[in-house]
């Protein structure tokens, strides 16, 4: 496979990353339940379920690191 088709997908590096250490990632969503803790707790349950696999702590820091530039 050239460069070229795979740049005509994801039109970055960092792009093709994203997709490949997050596929199908969505906005978490979590229904208010009036218990603040409880839906702090679920939130950040979501968040770690999604971010806790070792490749997305793998991608992480480089992924912020670009974010910042």
């Amino acid at each position: 496979m050239h460069a070229s088709a795979i740049y005509r997908r994801w039109p970055s590096r960092i792009e093709l990353i994203e997709e490949a250490t997050f596929p199908g990632l969505s906005p978490v969503s979590v229904r208010p339940t009036r218990d603040l803790r409880r839906d702090l707790r679920r939130f950040i349950r979501a968040y770690l379920a999604a971010f806790g696999a070792p490749a997305a702590r793998a991608a992480a820091a480089g992924l912020f690191a670009h974010s910042q530039t």
